[in-house]
């Protein structure tokens, strides 16, 4: 049929094969069933949900909200701490990285591109990098200062957004560097739950100074 204008438009409804609903991870009881816990239990729901990603320090608070006027806050999982890009990237390299991560497609539909999860991975890894070498650390002659804090959290919230105001920044003379990143995860997960106790075998760091460093003047020291 043509519609105005001349463009030619459908009204066709299209069923979901057998095998694609098979592979759904949810059918529409299932969806019924969790949008109603979601409702009626939403802390919950939303606690059991977000462990379905990694947290290098598991958060306690699910919600934080308020809508009363003059008081607008809006928090979520607000004392927990991740990295983003592990649980895009990183986490899924063992068993997914040849996998496509990304479908991307350009202004001209001629032109397109897969990106496996390896690829991504190589690819930020580069960008990290080149955000090293524009000096974004705290590089050699650069003291940590309050003033520096500040512009560390305004740039934060300018860049990415008021949600992603860290609480806490730890300033260090580098990162406990080794041939496994999982490693340095782990020293980094424990020292984030304050537990400097359980960091584990540190003599395959580059230097161990560095976890010195971090656990003395971590942030987030429980009292006593």
């Amino acid at each position: 049929m043509t519609g105005s204008g001349g463009l030619a438009s459908q009204n066709q409804t299209y069923g979901v094969s057998a095998e694609w609903a098979r592979r759904a991870w949810a059918d529409e009881a299932r969806y019924r069933e969790m949008y109603a816990r979601s409702v009626s239990d939403p802390n919950g729901f939303w606690s059991e949900q977000a462990k379905r990603i990694d947290w290098i320090k598991p958060f306690t608070r699910v919600e934080n909200c308020s809508f009363a006027p003059g008081n607008i806050s809006i928090k979520w999982f607000e004392d927990g701490v991740l990295n983003v890009a592990w649980n895009c990237i990183d986490r899924h390299l063992e068993k997914r990285g040849e996998q496509t991560a990304i479908i991307w497609k350009g202004d001209d539909p001629n032109t397109d591109r897969t990106i496996t999860y390896r690829q991504l991975h190589a690819e930020v890894c580069k960008f990290a990098n080149v955000l090293r070498a524009r000096g974004v650390t705290l590089m050699t002659g650069k003291e940590p200062s309050e003033s520096l804090r500040k512009e560390l959290v305004a740039w934060v919230r300018k860049d990415i957004g008021p949600i992603a105001s860290p609480d806490l920044i730890q300033f260090a003379p580098g990162l406990p560097k080794t041939r496994s990143g999982k490693i340095m995860r782990r020293i980094l997960r424990k020292i984030a739950e304050d537990e400097p106790g359980s960091l584990g075998d540190p003599s395959t760091l580059a230097d161990p100074a560095v976890v010195d460093d971090l656990v003395k003047h971590r942030q987030n020291k429980r009292p006593g």
